[in-house]
């Protein structure tokens, strides 16, 4: 449809073929093997003023310290070296509600979050949702175990057990995490498969390969459509995922090559057609172009929405055009929906970097006056700003004026507060900080655990970092070699040997049941035999370099260079 067939349609042209890739429904070929300033107090605005609270939602269960109790037993079992047998011996009861709050706490440990789901299985009474099926998809996939997501996706299909928990969506998640990896044949296969149990996916098909850069596939994928099938054409929607595709490419002469064809073909631009335009012009800098087109949607009498306008005001503000953004804040509110919560972040966030905070906090009254609640996003731009300027004591102000009024921080706040801190060595708020990240629930990612522990190793606080590097390793994170070489080298130069051992059982645990963690085998043990082993190989290749001695040889050496040259059979 958009250019002359190359190698890569032929290989499609071959995925697409029932005959080289026949995978219809039976028992016998299910095998998939091969798929694979100081701020003010009214900047801070009480959530009691606002209709839409932000407290907790009620909670459905009615004994809800039964289902804590559950959770910390299982979660307690998994963090075990034989976690599944520790699963086995526990007597509580899975529940719908109860996985999903775990795998959330597991995400990054694949294995630990399959064997619980395995688990639950076994369990009598017990039958997954499609939700908690789903979300086990989309870990293992994302993780990259798509052997194991198939393995429990084709069991269904083959004992015909879970028609209701295999759906489009469960294709969708392999689909989607193939074209991530760049295993772009792997997710048309899949895609083929699924037709086969009357699943069309196409959408997710291209939508995937588009947002990872496989843009020319999908436009194979197309074409091939459209051969197989000459009664299909392209949708507007599919128009709009090719070129939301070539923006992110930044590839304008393919976006104008597709603009061309849509017309040609009569497809008049919906309003999400120009809000794809209009992002993707605002993303490459061309705001100028992107203003232009709200002239043509008026004259193709469409009305602009909050699609046309939020990545406008987005882009305004962050070149620091704050006029010109509050310009076209100004025409959004003409509008019956009105300024979305993220128009409303994007102004923070221009002025915050603009360093006006009285700018911001008249933006956040304007929120507060149409019912739009201010989330932790839109005052992580404020604590984005007292990191960069250095105003420790005006973060502080914020986070507790925060917590007080009944904010929920996310995992982003704590980052910007810890990483300001440990800047300006402030390590007992640090301290503080970090139990009530602990208490909320919220993780640190491993690299700022890798700094935190530098951080506290320096000021002897061993303790701290201990709990930093056990709390990487539960999370199934791998800590830096560096990282637990230099604990363990001040724990032992300030005799602390138990702390030291407890360290090295820790790492040694994670190099056995982790193959990517295998450099931390034996280090620290045998240091003196290492550097030796090192001497002894650097001589041996240093008398391999060295040049003979006699003069004979080298001449030898030289004239069978130069016959070994001039043979011609060589």
């Amino acid at each position: 449809m958009f250019r002359k067939p190359n190698f890569l349609s032929l290989q499609i042209n071959s995925l697409f073929s029932i005959s080289t890739f026949n995978l219809h429904y039976s028992s016998h070929n299910l095998d998939f093997r091969r798929l694979f300033t100081s701020i003010d107090r009214e900047i801070l605005l009480p959530i009691s003023q606002f209709d839409q609270s932000l407290s907790s939602p009620i909670n459905p269960n009615p004994n809800p310290n039964s289902s804590n109790l559950d959770l910390d037993t299982l979660c307690a079992a998994l963090k075990k070296p034989n976690y599944s047998g520790a699963l086995d011996d526990i007597q509580c009861e899975p529940s719908p509600s109860l996985l999903p709050a775990i795998f959330k706490r597991f995400e990054s440990s694949p294995k630990h979050v399959f064997s619980l789901f395995k688990w639950a299985e076994k369990r009598p009474g017990y039958d997954h949702t499609p939700s908690v099926f789903n979300s086990m998809v989309n870990i293992l996939t994302k993780s990259g175990e798509f052997k194991w997501a198939l393995m429990i996706l084709l069991d269904k299909i083959k004992n015909n057990d879970g028609s209701e928990l295999i759906s489009a969506d469960c294709f969708g998640f392999l689909v989607r995490n193939y074209a991530r990896l760049g295993m772009s044949i792997q997710a048309i296969r899949l895609y083929e498969f699924a037709k086969t149990l009357d699943m069309d996916i196409f959408d997710v098909l291209l939508d995937g390969l588009c947002k990872n850069g496989n843009v020319e596939v999908a436009c194979d994928c197309v074409d091939r459509k459209m051969c197989l099938d000459p009664n299909w054409v392209p949708s507007i929607d599919v128009y709009n995922v090719l070129l939301e595709g070539w923006f992110r490419l930044r590839n304008l002469r393919k976006v104008e090559q597709l603009l061309l064809r849509m017309r040609q073909e009569n497809l008049v631009p919906g309003v999400v057609t120009y809000g794809v335009l209009v992002c993707g012009y605002c993303r490459m800098g061309l705001v100028g172009k992107a203003v232009g087109l709200i002239g043509e949607m008026r004259r193709d009498r469409l009305t602009p929405s909050r699609r046309v306008y939020d990545p406008l005001v987005d882009a305004l503000a962050g070149a620091g055009r704050l006029k010109e953004a509050l310009g076209m804040l100004e025409r959004f509110l003409v509008l019956e929906a009105g300024p979305t919560l993220t128009t409303y972040n994007s102004l923070v966030r221009g002025f915050c970097k603009a360093e006006d905070v009285d700018g911001a906090g008249k933006i956040l009254r304007m929120m507060s006056s149409r019912g739009v609640v201010p989330t932790a996003t839109t005052y992580n731009h404020f604590f984005r700003y007292f990191s960069k300027c250095g105003k420790i004591e005006e973060g502080m102000s914020l986070y507790r004026k925060m917590i007080e009024s009944g904010y929920e921080p996310n995992e982003t706040t704590f980052h910007l507060m810890l990483g300001m801190l440990c800047e300006d060595e402030r390590l007992e708020l640090v301290v503080k900080i970090r139990e009530d990240m602990r208490s909320r629930k919220r993780v640190l990612n491993s690299d700022m655990s890798d700094v935190l522990m530098h951080q506290f190793c320096e000021a002897c606080m061993f303790k701290e970092a201990v709990m930093e590097l056990e709390e990487m390793i539960e999370r199934g994170c791998i800590p830096k070699l560096g990282s637990y070489q230099m604990l363990r080298a001040e724990l032992k130069r300030k005799g602390l040997h138990e702390m030291a051992i407890k360290v090295s059982n820790m790492v040694t645990a994670i190099s056995c049941s982790k193959p990517s963690s295998s450099e931390f085998v034996g280090v620290g043990d045998n240091q003196y035999q290492r550097r030796k082993s090192i001497i002894q190989k650097a001589k041996v290749m240093s008398n391999i370099l060295k040049a003979p001695s006699d003069p004979k040889k080298m001449v030898k050496g030289r004239r069978s260079r130069k016959y070994v040259s001039r043979n011609p059979k060589c």
